[in-house]
């Protein structure tokens, strides 16, 4: 189903941060999921050539009711317990619970790929987990 999204877009990690924690903060979005991937071996994808289901970073909920995808090109997890813990500053500003380990460290990356579904409920390593 097609919904209203925002694309964040952002030349840094902070900048990003700040654009989704006032998004969440405004009481118009109501978060209920998010997706988490990336390739640790490529990086981030090229911003021109994306597609809307590319952003390492998308939460999904409702604004105003309505469906709606807030996409975070640019927000720095702290991989390796390095650099700024921006992802988590968002995950948590939305209210899901995160764990730590699954972001900051390599234990839920395989072949260099993360792919992380959460909820309100949790979280779910998507390359080894079945429903």
């Amino acid at each position: 189903m097609k919904c209203d999204s925002m694309n964040i877009i952002t030349a840094t990690s902070y900048m990003a941060r700040d654009i989704a924690i006032n998004v969440l903060r405004s009481g118009h979005f109501n978060p209920n999921e998010y997706t988490i991937k990336y390739n640790l071996g490529e990086g981030l994808p090229n911003p021109d050539n994306m597609k809307e289901d590319d952003y390492p970073l998308i939460i999904s909920g409702r604004y105003d009711g309505f469906p709606f995808e807030l996409r975070i090109f640019c927000a720095t997890a702290g991989y390796g317990g390095t650099g700024p813990h921006d992802m988590l500053k968002i995950l948590r500003t939305a209210g899901f619970p995160v764990n730590e380990e699954a972001i900051l460290t390599p234990n839920w990356s395989h072949d260099r790929q993360i792919l992380i579904k959460g909820t309100m409920f949790g979280m779910k390593d998507i390359l080894t987990s079945t429903f």
